[in-house]
């Protein structure tokens, strides 16, 4: 599931709207920040991935193509390098921004964490 802008457009009326690159919420500055409300909490599972991505990538390639590139093999740097690639070479006219999670058995993935040493 691809979310878009809170309902406010459908999937496909978004790439084209007038104020698809208007930015309503941002981080990093001294107020408060609150997240939009109308998304609400998600329930996520092992195997879901979260994407966060600036328009460079969702504005250059389509929704499936990013889903597609989502269902591949490969690693998380290894995904995220091809999400850029792919955004690029339909055009590249923005920064180009990723961030991908993908969510692991947190039973297998506690086994496997390394401490800290001091």
């Amino acid at each position: 599931m691809i979310i878009h802008s809170c309902g406010k457009y459908t999937p496909e009326d978004a790439r084209l709207a007038p104020d698809s690159n208007v930015i309503l919420r941002c981080l990093g500055h001294d107020f408060d920040f609150k997240p939009p409300q109308c998304i609400g909490p998600i329930e996520l599972r092992k195997g879901d991935q979260v994407l966060l991505c600036t328009d460079g990538l969702n504005g250059m390639i389509s929704d499936t193509a990013i889903d597609n590139l989502l269902n591949s093999a490969g690693t998380g740097s290894d995904l995220c390098s091809r999400l850029i690639d792919a955004a690029n070479r339909a055009g590249g006219k923005d920064n180009i921004t990723v961030i991908h999670a993908e969510i692991v058995d947190l039973e297998q993935a506690n086994s496997k964490a390394v401490s800290p040493t001091n």
